[in-house]
């Protein structure tokens, strides 16, 4: 008996030494694939600043856009409607569950003219 319960003590361990090196790869795969998307992202948000830093400029320099004479016939150009205020600068750090955190509330400031939001009250969301 004492021969019967070392083997399966042997076993058993085997086993649990072999679902823990499974989680490990799980684990490792999780993280790399979490820090691809997160590079993604933040590729993402440098593009879009450079080329809303880029935009800025040409306004300001009085330069006229001419993306339809460079091929893009379709293209639909979207501007900003207003500006997120914020006591928050940057995405790291802002709490996923905002009304933990009452200090730090934001709002939205809207640079369109009143006349637009006539009616919107009758909207829920």
């Amino acid at each position: 008996t004492t021969v019967a319960v070392a083997v399966s003590s042997y076993i058993t361990a085997r086993i649990y030494k072999r679902r823990e090196c499974d989680f490990k790869v799980q684990l490792s795969k999780l993280e790399e694939t979490r820090k691809a998307e997160r590079r993604g992202r933040t590729r993402a948000e440098i593009k879009l600043r450079t080329h809303l830093k880029e935009q800025q400029q040409c306004k300001s320099a009085g330069q006229i856009d001419q993306s339809n004479e460079n091929g893009r016939e379709n293209e639909l150009r979207l501007g900003a409607i207003g500006t997120c205020v914020s006591p928050y600068t940057k995405r790291m750090g802002t709490p996923r569950q905002g009304k933990l955190v009452p200090s730090g509330r934001g709002y939205i400031q809207l640079n369109i003219p009143a006349e637009v939001l006539d009616g919107m009250e009758e909207y829920s969301h």
